[in-house]
This record gives structure tokens, sequence and C-alpha cells, in this order.
């Protein structure tokens, strides 16, 4: 259910490559506002998109596709049943993760746009920036059936791939879809804490379907990495009584929204809102910077009122 708009139905349910590819140009990285780098080790990095190797080594980590196989110490890959990588200083300095959830829970908006679709748009004019500011950009693509983890970009050609299959990703997203659930937020912690440390964190998710990770996991990934959490929000999430009037109807029957009891409207709303509560205090708890976006603004407006999500500050 979106709202009515200029916009063509189509465009504001589904994203596609050439509109992630014009998030090029919405980003901040080209403004003058202050970039602003968490880690203490990142304090004397400058904005420039260098992409060679720092001298300084720091510490073995490891081994994560797209590194650099010239930097394998093989001497601990030896020692050990895990291959481990040398990180050099710009390693640290240049590397982020974004993680693009792109689940059938969010394939939903009653305002202006699906949620999917705000993800995969936050993540790619972010992943823009990062590259253009010199990182090497990562993505997680988290689907029903699974995760995806790409290579690490550090090309626009390789961005624009990865970009290419987060359109198809979330082009296959579709209402009323019944879920086959096997995400494993295991699996997502595995990926995360085997990138070694001091690396930041996007999660482009929401808060109204089953969390990426619980409230041990998270802090579990707080310790190794920087974390912000993008929550995607509808109106519909906390409210139901926006639905009355609404009539859902297929082959199988039909349902009145208007039959859905006060009570049952009443503890629905109370349960996502403790919900809400019990991890705004996870993120107190492991530093985890939250933002609120909604499904009634573009991904464009929502990246820029956030200052890019926290990567950037002062005015332009």
């Amino acid at each position: 259910m979106l709202q009515r708009s200029s916009e063509p139905h189509s465009a504001r349910l589904y994203t596609s490559h050439e509109r992630l590819l014009r998030c090029k140009a919405q980003g901040l990285a080209a403004s003058r506002l202050k970039v602003v780098r968490p880690h203490s080790i990142q304090a004397g990095v400058n904005r420039s998109a260098r992409l060679g190797r720092g001298t300084e080594f720091i510490e073995l980590r490891p081994y994560s596709p797209g590194d650099d196989i010239r930097h394998m110490d093989w001497r601990a890959t030896a020692r050990s049943d895990a291959s481990w990588i040398r990180a050099f200083e710009s390693d640290l300095n240049f590397a982020v993760t974004l993680v693009v959830d792109q689940r059938t829970a969010l394939f939903f908006g009653s305002e202006r746009y699906t949620k999917t679709l705000l993800s995969a748009e936050l993540a790619a004019i972010a992943a823009w920036d990062h590259l253009h500011l010199g990182y090497a950009v990562q993505f997680i693509f988290v689907e029903d059936h699974g995760l995806r983890a790409s290579d690490a970009c550090r090309t626009e050609r390789e961005l624009e791939r990865e970009l290419a299959l987060l359109a198809r990703i979330q082009n296959q997203g579709k209402p009323f879809q019944k879920e086959e659930v096997a995400h494993s937020s295991e699996a997502l912690l595995d990926y995360l804490v085997s990138y070694g440390s001091h690396r930041d964190v996007f999660f482009f998710s929401t808060l109204a379907a089953p969390s990426l990770l619980d409230e041990k996991q998270l802090a579990a990934v707080a310790d190794h990495h920087a974390l912000k959490w993008i929550n995607i929000s509808d109106r519909l999430d906390s409210d139901l009584r926006n639905l009355r009037g609404m009539h859902i109807a297929d082959r199988n029957g039909s349902l009145s929204l208007d039959d859905l009891g006060v009570s049952a409207l009443t503890r629905y709303r109370q349960a996502v809102l403790e919900q809400a509560r019990d991890f705004e205090t996870s993120c107190k708890h492991t530093a985890t910077l939250c933002y609120a976006v909604s499904s009634g603004t573009s991904a464009h407006n929502a990246y820029s009122a956030n200052r890019g999500f926290g990567r950037f500050e002062g005015e332009p």
C-alpha cells in the first residue's frame, strides 16, 4: 500500500542498476563537510583516495575474500587450519562493510518507497562515498535463504558489478510472498568477526522484522568494529490502526482488516515498541549509533539529512 505520488508505481517498489549507478552523484564526499573517522588508528588519514598499501604492519587477521594474497602470512597459515593475512595500516584505514537487508519482510512500504528499495539505494550512496574517500567497500546481502558476501571493491568497475547484483536481488521482491527463512544470524556474526578489527560496519535494515543480530551477537561484533544501524521504518510498523478500511482478498478467501480487534492491535503495538526500546538499549551498551529513516523519504534526502549516517559533519 503506497500513497499516491507523481512517480511511477514501479519506481517506488523497485530500484534498478541505473538508479544505483546514479547514486554516485547523490553522496557527500565531494562536499566541504568534514569527514568523521571513528577509530583512533584512522585519525591521521586524509581524504585522498589513494589505494596503495601502507608500510606499517598492524596485526595478523583471518583471510577474507578480496584480500591481496601477496600479504598472506604463510608461516602463520601453516601453523593453523586457517589462512592468515598480514594487515597494514592502510588496510585498516580503508575498510567498510555494508550489510544490506533484502529479506521479504522488508518488501513493504505504506508511504512512498519499499524498505528493500531504500536499503539498496542508501547502501549504494554510502558505497560510492566511501569508495571516493579511499575505502575498500564490501557488501553482505541478506536474503531469506542466506547471505551473499562480496569481494572488496576498490575500483568503480568492481563496485558497479556488485550494484548490478544488488539490483537483481532487490527486483526479486514480491508483496505478500511467503518467506523461506534460512537466514542465520550466526553466519552473519561469523562473517563480521572474521574481518579482524577496526572496520566500519553499516546495517541497512529495520526493527519491524526479526533482527539480523541479537544483543549478544551485536556486542560481539561491536568488540571488533564501529557499528551504525540504519532503521528503515514505516508508520504501520507500530500502529496497525492505519490499516482500518483495507480489504485483502485472494482466491482462497478475504479479510477485512476492520475485523482486527482493539485488544489485538494494542498488544501488537506494545510488543513492537518494547522491541524497539530493547534494541535501543542494546545499541547504547555496544556504542552502536542508530539512525531512523522513514519509508516516506527518498534515499538521497535521508542520507544527506543524516550526514551520511555520521560519516560527515558540519554544514555544506
